[in-house]
């Protein structure tokens, strides 16, 4: 089993439903493809794991993507193809700052002023995230540094175009 970011956003139907088997193009830097990880359907549900996975991130303003380390799945499959699941592990903590204060469009840099404008300072975020932190402990110091974290998602049908190499 492997994760992929899409290149591109998903179809969605007038009720801003996600359209089924609709054409996925994978996302061309291999940053956002999963190594190979072990994974089982057994009595219609999907479990997987472990895998450390950079997962792609773009919404309006917001252009970054999440790290998780150690990240399981278990999902029901539903009879339409469909599945409603867990994505379960850690997210790096350095990832979290960069996630949170980091904003780009494009390629500009857009610096970390924008994080006044969601509600906490980024001073405020850098000492909290190693209090938080339950993961991953750093061999020199033993301090943590990923926080455990659950995901729910719901997932359609889709096919996968890898891209072309070299293109």
């Amino acid at each position: 089993m492997r994760l992929f970011t899409s290149a591109g956003p998903v179809t969605r139907d007038a009720n801003g439903k996600v359209v089924p088997d609709m054409s996925q193009l994978v996302h061309e830097d291999t940053m956002f493809h999963s190594a190979p990880f072990p994974g089982e359907i057994k009595d219609g549900v999907l479990t997987a794991g472990p895998v450390d996975a950079k997962m792609k991130f773009k919404v309006q303003a917001i252009d970054n993507f999440y790290y998780f380390r150690d990240l399981h799945i278990r999902a029901n499959l539903l009879a339409d193809g469909s599945m409603d699941g867990v994505l379960a592990g850690y997210w790096d903590g350095e990832n979290i700052f960069d996630f949170m204060t980091e904003v780009y469009i494009g390629p500009v840099h857009l610096g970390r002023s924008a994080a006044n404008n969601l509600g906490y300072q980024c001073a405020g975020l850098y000492h909290a995230i190693p209090r938080v932190a339950d993961g991953h402990p750093d061999p020199k110091t033993g301090k943590c540094t990923s926080v455990s974290t659950v995901i729910l998602f719901s997932a359609v049908p889709a096919f996968i175009i890898m891209p072309e190499p070299g293109a």
